[in-house]
């Protein structure tokens, strides 16, 4: 540990020697952060603008770690707009490390020659395994099929090469066009060799199914054929007592000492009412209501004070992990500003594109908040009751107002 210390002070120390060596304040631009990682057949390098007014960015590969004195034996592979920080790369040799420099592109065109370390230079080479064209990469996909097995959807296809990232969409219509993936539902992402994939979707409804490569779609280069990567025939489950989705049915959605509420059965779909499916009611046993009664004696309840729009603070700050520009436009304009119709239209959009798990959590947070001050209180228990798995103490007010609010709707 006592070494690492060491060689990453040595680094740091380079590095900053080399920037002030390099950058008269006010002249140069050059972007920052960036980061070389590699698959079995792509090299991807991500970096962050230093906001001066790039106007492009050009990509080097050397195979050595490129400086001032080796720059003119790099290959220049790529010259991007400003706009982009992420590029992909396919070299043609395995098992050969490689290193990249991003230069940035002024107004008039000229590259700014900077070399940073961990700037916009890399000082650790990366290889693939196997060599493939940027065109071979993206997977093709054929034979989709969907059909109805043991109560649930089941969906076969062939997709190759394995290894690559495939998105499933769901929809209530057929999946033709890039349009209609705005109403449809990505609900997994899942390897191309797997071949196979069951979905437990509520019974009763037509369903349409469509898979895409991942680098395809962020390509934007994919399209649909009926019986080749989507369905053209509706899926329809048939209807039983137990044949909804099942979302951990025995916890309770009150805490102590409130009587039991089971989340039942919740499922969430576009185009598709919420279901909130509660066991019979049971009365307490005569000895606990009069231990409740007691500790409740006396108590006065404030009154709950008006609830405001929340942004997480991870959404606040550019540098924190998991920061996105867009996701922060939508909750810094209409969000905020109380523009909830539009800000619903575009948290909706863009909860179809590809996202982690942690993301996902924290759209259904901002979805509740809207379908809650848009008096949805139906659709906004359940956003909250999905995020909740990750924000509990955020979306704990919430679901307490939306009880209260229930309970005077009933009354």
């Amino acid at each position: 540990m006592h070494m690492k210390k060491i060689l990453f002070i040595i680094l740091m120390i380079f590095s900053l020697s080399t920037l002030f060596s390099q950058v008269e304040e006010g002249t140069k631009l050059f972007p920052t952060r960036l980061s070389v990682s590699s698959t079995d057949s792509t090299i991807t390098l991500k970096w962050r603008a230093s906001g001066n007014g790039e106007a492009g960015y050009v990509i080097y590969r050397y195979t050595e770690a490129i400086t001032p004195e080796n720059f003119g034996e790099a290959e220049k592979i790529s010259t991007l707009t400003g706009d982009v920080t992420t590029f992909e790369d396919f070299p043609q040799a395995k098992d050969v490390p490689y290193f990249y420099a991003v230069l940035a592109l002024n107004e008039y065109g000229d590259e700014s020659e900077i070399f940073i370390p961990f700037g916009n230079i890399n000082l650790y080479g990366v290889s693939v395994l196997y060599v493939q064209s940027a065109d071979e990469a993206l997977v093709k996909i054929d034979g989709l099929t969907a059909v109805e097995e043991n109560g649930t959807a089941t969906l076969k296809f062939r997709a190759e090469p394995e290894g690559r990232e495939i998105l499933i969409y769901r929809n209530t219509a057929p999946i033709l066009n890039s349009a209609d993936l705005l109403e449809a539902i990505l609900i997994d992402r899942i390897s191309s060799g797997m071949g196979e994939y069951i979905d437990t979707p509520i019974s009763g409804v037509d369903y349409y199914y469509a898979l895409i490569g991942s680098r395809a779609f962020k390509k934007g280069e994919f399209s649909f054929i009926p019986g080749e990567n989507s369905t053209l025939s509706p899926l329809i489950l048939p209807t039983t007592d137990d044949s909804i989705y099942s979302v951990d049915a025995d916890f309770s959605l009150r805490s102590r000492p409130l009587p039991y509420l089971s989340s039942g059965t919740v499922y969430q779909n576009r185009g598709i009412s919420a279901i909130i499916e509660k066991k019979p009611f049971v009365p307490l046993e005569n000895e606990m209501q009069a231990n409740i009664d007691k500790l409740l004696a006396g108590l006065t309840i404030p009154d709950n004070p008006d609830l405001e729009p929340v942004i997480l603070s991870k959404d606040l700050d550019e540098n924190a992990p998991g920061w996105d520009p867009r996701l922060s436009a939508i909750l810094s304009g209409d969000f905020i500003s109380g523009n909830y119709e539009k800000a619903l239209s575009l948290l909706l959009s863009y909860q179809k594109l590809p996202a982690n798990r942690e993301m996902e959590y924290r759209i259904h947070y901002y979805l509740g908040q809207v379908y809650f001050f848009l008096e949805d209180y139906e659709n906004a228990l359940v956003e909250f009751i999905f995020a909740e798995e990750n924000f509990f103490i955020e979306s704990k007010p919430w679901m307490d107002r939306l009880f209260k609010v229930s309970d005077l709707i009933e009354s």
